[in-house]
């Protein structure tokens, strides 16, 4: 529902700001907003403490997750109706 609500409004905004100023502001705005977020760069450090598990125990680790029902049953699903959907029906 937030998704959709920020597309409604969004759509319209960016249109009336491209026809008001044209498309070099626009094309500034997506370049300038962006670097605005450098400065918060240096919070995001993250200090990590911990170790680092053997690739044999992560490669374990994921294939018992993937055995599990839980995973490969929706997987199943989502593969079968990828693999059958129809590009062009008419």
């Amino acid at each position: 529902a937030c998704r959709f609500f920020g597309i409604m409004v969004a759509a319209p905004c960016s249109t009336m700001l491209y026809s008001w100023v044209g498309p070099q502001v626009v094309f500034q705005l997506l370049a300038i907003l962006p670097l605005s977020i450098l400065p918060f760069l240096y919070y995001l450090r993250d200090d990590r403490v911990e170790s680092v598990k053997p690739t044999s125990e992560q490669c374990r680790e994921i294939w018992d997750t993937v055995c599990s029902r839980s995973v490969w049953q929706p997987l199943g699903f989502v593969v079968l109706y990828n693999s059958l959907q129809v590009g062009n029906a008419a």
